[in-house]
């Protein structure tokens, strides 16, 4: 007897040392990895639903999506109106939904519900010349608006644990699959005073995307750039490690050499599919009151070739859009852009102002002026020769 326990002591102790934990021994093992042939693989893909585009390959269904730019280029104003086509199971002309209406949960962490109002009303003076408020817009009954009700967790409740579980049980009460949070940025530096905190609260986010089925739309603010430079993911690298962990990130910015109203989104990474709206396919739109009562986008439709590519947009032209340019240059522009007009008088103010150089609404007001007053400018483009004063 006292041999064979010995026997299985030394027995234990070779296992021990060959690797086996005597921990564990005798129990379930556990797996880090599962393992499948590559035609298993898609065979098991195959028996998946597709996810739909939300805001074709902006936004799919099922992931963790960053929509992010300096401050002041028009992202809240961008995503609500995606959240309320989403909400409205509608498109963007041009850019698909697939999706049928379904709840949508939008976290407002930055405008009170008086600028909320004043954003998505029609403003006006009253009897008294009183800046008032009216024809307030009808959002679908699909989205709800969600703001803090207390900025701080309860004492002894750990932050991430606080936040994360409040996102989610509101999301569950509203029955919403699809969340915005607007935005990260905010949340990070008001409510989680550590940016390790933000980052597990954005690996808490992609666990919902991931396990429970959620669409999360992050917005998030970049540092401060110059207007002549792209923004790109090492934009995003400081922002609570979302470049890291989101699926999918795309940005809006200014076109600085259109001005106002015009901007472009661009795709700056995609797992779903390929990058359609990359540097050099950005997307023009146009961010204008849609309805009187509503600031929303549309596809810009008469931007040029030139303007599929970012650095077009980012670009600044050599003559100032307004002042502070000689009078020599002024009369070089208006002569390029009469000769241009008189070969095609319905030229488009984007051509112009490549033909030019000045910006499409400093074209437009010279295209005005010299069609008034053709003969001057024909006079200009062949002034007189010595030959013509000699036969005077």
């Amino acid at each position: 007897m006292e041999a064979r326990l010995n026997l299985e002591r030394i027995t234990k102790d070779v296992g021990s040392a060959q690797g086996v934990d005597p921990v564990t021994e005798g129990a379930v093992k556990r797996k880090a990895f599962n393992v499948w042939s590559a035609n298993q693989v898609l065979a098991d893909a195959a028996k998946q639903p597709i996810p739909n585009m939300l805001f074709s390959e902006f936004i799919f269904e099922g992931e963790l999506t960053t929509l992010y730019a300096p401050t002041n280029r028009g992202k809240s104003f961008l995503a609500l109106h995606i959240a309320h086509l989403i909400a409205s199971g509608k498109s963007l002309v041009g850019l698909e939904n697939e999706a049928p209406p379904q709840k949508v949960i939008f976290f407002d962490l930055e405008l009170s519900k008086l600028q909320f109002r004043a954003r998505y009303s029609e403003e006006y003076k009253d009897a008294k010349g009183k800046r008032a408020y009216k024809n307030q817009f009808k959002f679908h009954e699909n989205l709800m608006i969600a703001k803090f009700a207390a900025s701080t967790p309860p004492k002894g409740v750990d932050q991430v644990d606080w936040y994360f579980s409040q996102i989610k049980e509101t999301a569950e009460e509203c029955r919403a699959k699809i969340i915005f949070l607007d935005n990260i940025s905010w949340l990070t530096n008001k409510g989680l005073e550590k940016m390790e905190d933000a980052k597990k609260l954005i690996e808490r986010l992609l666990k919902l995307v991931k396990q429970n089925g959620y669409t999360i739309i992050v917005l998030a603010h970049t540092p401060k750039i110059s207007d002549n430079t792209p923004i790109t993911m090492r934009d995003l690298a400081g922002s609570a490690g979302l470049g890291n962990f989101c699926d999918a990130a795309f940005i809006i910015n200014e076109s600085w050499s259109q001005g106002k109203p015009y901007k472009y989104l661009k795709q700056n990474k995609c797992r779903s599919a390929i990058k359609v709206y990359d540097e050099s396919n950005v997307l023009t739109v146009i961010m204008e009151n849609i309805e009187p009562n509503f600031v929303g986008f549309r596809i810009a439709p008469d931007s040029g070739d030139e303007y599929l590519n970012e650095m077009q947009h980012i670009k600044k032209h050599d003559i100032p859009d307004t002042v502070k340019y000689s009078e020599t240059q002024k009369t070089v522009a208006m002569l390029k852009i009469h000769k241009a007009v008189k070969n095609d008088p319905e030229i488009s103010s984007r051509k112009l102002s490549k033909v030019s150089g000045v910006s499409h609404h400093t074209a437009n007001r010279y295209k005005k002026e010299v069609q008034a007053d053709p003969e001057l400018w024909d006079g200009f483009s062949n002034p007189k020769t010595e030959a013509d004063e000699n036969n005077l």
